[in-house]
């Protein structure tokens, strides 16, 4: 029986409630002008104030102490480095951009630590209030409810970000009709700039779904893009300005981030077997959200259905490729946590408002469980809002964050153990610390000099490797190099082997002037390495054992290792991750192998006559070698160096 459309009450003009299909439209959808938003904002109002409560109630507890180790040496990094005013591109270069230290919570510099905080409580605000958003339609309480779930496994910033930027899109996309805010191109544009300088690939792929959401969603797409356009590259050209860099950094960053997207996958895919269940819970997520999308789709037309299935792969791509090209406590929850936003985004038209808050209740049960979390953090709310009280009242006040600081550095001082006249001599000039421990520059209070790409595991390309090589032959070099024992290498790399170029000219150009067993010293002095001398070499099998040739006995013996990248596994790792990760075992000690920076010098015999330390490379004479899980042929030189 056909249902005629609900009439006004008299002395109204015009329908006030319309069906259309199964659905109810929503008074303020039938309404114009000044009192569709009047009906708008009063139907809003309560979600900024239960944004702020679930805010409170959900945001992690930030750690504000500055501590070592390979995490927290990274972020230490990135606020030394604002504090330097290195530049982005010339002195520095890593995985994160200039709005890096947005991320770095922990006190290294006090002004990055109180403004990461301040951004982690924004962008918890932020996604809480999308989420009740784009729940809309979902009865209040549960839409609560499911915010307070989801918004409880938030991981980091950049991932969060991103997510609020799908979540709109999806939410904008899915809803067929509705007009796009004048103010959305802009604030898009200038979500993308600030991503892309805190995280490049969070920024290229939020700037990838503003494009689609304004493009499909805006009454006069052109102008709209226009604007997104331009305020992605004014939000750009400020922040990076504002950062302290130059105009003309702006290519070598961009052509260094390059490098880190193109060598990410390859050489830094970690595989654990225990966790293949997860790869399993993904793939029922993905299917589920898929589902969702077909069904909000349905009624619209072709392009917008095209639109919205393409926003959803994107995202999907991007939070599947930060998860598992490195699945572990750190990296697994981010999915799980972006596959619950997207379920409850897509929760609307009758069965399909059950599943996706579902769906999203039980990815989010999965992310605390992927990050070690157990799912008693859903109701020790209090736990949070406690411990972040009490950091906010620590960042207010400067004896208690002076304290805190103090307290860290003597504990990190005393691992260390610096005689006084070697700290003196330190600071006297400028100092890179290697491989990575780069907290200790915050520890002893250095004056920092790095290689660009300051963490030895993130050389993932020659091109890296030789950024780093050429700044150490340059008159910019440091004066001093500090290193922390043992050398320490992710994934049971040899830290010798993670930049090869620039281990050879450390070699060639500084000598050791102090060690203690903890710490070591070089400083610069005159490059002392003849050019490389052929030794021969060949084509190889993977598993076949390679003698070591030896040569005269001031020469160091080194090897070129060219292992070929079928298009097949290239194609693999772009989508997904390496099937296998190449290794090399040296005199029976198996290592990971980057097979990118193999080509480069991989020292192999050490003379003693250089007095250069030789720990962290099986005591500086491998005798022979093999490789494993590498496509064969495999092509190895080697070659010999005067050491004077």
């Amino acid at each position: 029986m056909k249902r005629e459309p609900l009439t006004a009450t008299p002395g109204t003009s015009g329908p006030l409630l319309l069906k259309t299909g199964p659905q109810l439209r929503h008074p303020a959808d039938v309404l114009s002008g000044r009192r569709r938003t009047l009906a708008l904002r009063v139907t809003a109002w309560w979600r900024w104030p239960a944004a702020l409560l679930l805010a409170w109630l959900t945001c992690p507890v930030p750690q504000l102490a500055p501590a070592q180790g390979t995490d927290n040496s990274w972020q230490a990094g990135l606020a030394l480095a604002q504090q330097a005013g290195l530049h982005f591109g010339r002195d520095i270069v890593f995985t994160y951009g200039p709005l890096g230290f947005l991320t770095v919570t922990r006190l290294f510099v006090v002004w990055t630590g109180i403004a990461a905080v301040i951004f982690a409580l924004v962008l918890q605000l932020l996604l809480c209030r999308t989420l009740l958003h784009v729940m809309r339609d979902i009865p209040v309480v549960i839409a609560v409810f499911a915010t307070y779930i989801v918004a409880t496994v938030v991981p980091g910033q950049a991932e969060t970000g991103l997510m609020i930027v799908f979540a709109l899109t999806l939410s904008l996309l899915a809803d067929e009709g509705k007009r796009l805010p004048s103010w959305l191109p802009f604030a898009g544009g200038i979500a993308a700039s600030t991503l892309l300088l805190i995280k490049p690939n969070a920024g290229v792929f939020a700037l990838a779904l503003a494009v689609i959401a304004v493009g499909f969603c805006a009454p006069r797409p052109v102008r709209a893009l226009v604007e997104l356009g331009g305020s992605f590259v004014a939000g750009f050209a400020v922040l990076w300005w504002a950062t302290g860099n130059a105009i003309g950094d702006v290519l070598p960053w961009l052509r260094a981030t390059e490098q880190f997207v193109v060598g990410y996958t390859a050489g830094m895919a970690y595989i654990d077997p225990h966790r293949h269940r997860e790869v399993g819970d993904a793939v029922l997520l993905i299917a589920v959200s898929a589902a969702l999308v077909w069904r909000a789709g349905q009624g619209h037309q072709r392009a917008r259905r095209a639109a919205l299935a393409l926003a959803w792969a994107i995202g999907t791509f991007a939070i599947l490729k930060e998860s598992f090209v490195r699945p572990d406590s750190v990296h697994s929850g981010i999915f799980f946590f972006g596959a619950a936003v997207t379920c409850a985004t897509l929760a609307r038209r009758e069965f399909a408002r059950v599943a996706g808050i579902v769906a999203a209740i039980v990815a989010s049960s999965w992310a605390l469980t992927a990050v070690g979390v157990e799912p008693s953090a859903f109701y020790r709310y209090m736990d949070r809002v406690h411990g972040l009280t009490a950091d906010v009242r620590l960042l207010a006040d400067g004896h208690a964050r002076n304290l805190l600081r103090a307290d860290a550095r003597a504990a990190m001082f005393a691992h260390l153990r610096m005689p006084p006249s070697v700290l003196r001599d330190l600071r006297s000039h400028t100092v890179d610390v290697e491989p990575m421990e780069t907290s200790a520059v915050w520890t002893l209070g250095l004056r920092w000099r790095p290689q660009p790409d300051f963490q030895g595991y993130a050389v993932l390309t020659p091109a890296l490797d030789h950024m780093n090589a050429d700044l150490l032959v340059s008159p910019r070099r440091p004066d001093r190099v500090l290193r922390a024992y043992p050398l320490s290498a992710i994934d049971g790399r040899n830290a010798v082997f993670d930049a090869p170029n620039a281990f050879l000219a450390l070699v060639c150009n500084y000598r050791e002037t102090f060690s203690n067993g903890a710490v070591e010293v070089l400083a610069h002095a005159a490059n002392r390495c003849g050019p490389p001398r052929p030794l021969g070499g060949g084509s190889i099998l993977a598993g076949q054992h390679v003698r070591v040739p030896r040569a005269g006995p001031n020469d160091l013996v080194y090897a070129r290792i060219r292992i070929p990248r079928p298009f097949s596994e290239r194609l693999r790792e772009l989508l997904w991750r390496p099937a296998v990760l190449p290794g090399i075992v040296l005199d029976g000690v198996p290592f990971r192998l980057v097979a990118a920076t193999a080509s480069g010098p991989m020292l192999m015999r050490m003379p003693a006559s250089a007095g250069f330390p030789t720990r962290g490379l099986s005591d500086g004479q491998v005798d022979e070698f093999r490789l494993s899980d590498v496509p064969s042929p495999v092509r190895v030189d080697f070659y010999a160096v005067r050491v004077g």
